[in-house]
C-alpha cells in the first residue's frame, strides 16, 4: 500500500480495508466506517477543519 496512480487506489482502499477486518476480527474488535461512528463522540463526520492566518489572530473568530 502507498502511492499509486491511477485505478489501482480503488484495489488498494479494498485491501486495505480487508486486512484492517481480518486484524481486528483476531482481536474481537469491531471496524465501520461510517463518516461519524458513535453519537456523542466528537469524531470526523466528513467535515474538514481549516484557518487561515487572519482567523489565527488575536480576534480573528470575528473575521470574515
Amino acid at each position: 500500500m502507498g502511492p499509486c496512480e491511477g485505478v489501482t487506489i480503488g484495489d488498494d482502499l479494498w485491501m486495505a480495508r480487508f486486512l484492517l477486518h481480518r486484524v481486528a476480527e483476531d482481536f474481537h474488535i469491531g471496524v465501520t466506517f461510517d463518516p461519524n461512528h458513535t453519537w456523542g463522540w466528537n469524531g470526523a463526520g466528513a467535515h474538514t477543519n481549516f484557518s487561515t492566518q487572519l482567523m489565527r489572530e488575536k480576534g480573528g473568530l470575528a473575521a470574515d
